[in-house]
């Protein structure tokens, strides 16, 4: 529900967890690229992992 409001090419995920949000609007083409913020080392290596199952050549950002 949320990714039907968004209509910007970049994308900020603060506290992206899983990073699925970015991942479906990247893959949906809605946004051209998306950053991905996590303050935790972790959630952001989950993010990575699913990126790179889902969408290894998409345009993502993982900033830490």
């Amino acid at each position: 529900m949320i990714g039907e409001l968004i209509n910007e090419d970049i994308l900020y995920d603060i506290g992206s967890d899983h990073g699925y949000l970015p991942l479906k609007l990247l893959r949906e083409k809605k946004v051209k690229l998306a950053m991905i913020c996590e303050k935790n080392i972790g959630p952001l290596e989950n993010a990575k992992k699913n990126f790179l199952h889902y969408g290894p050549t998409l345009n993502a950002k993982f900033i830490l």
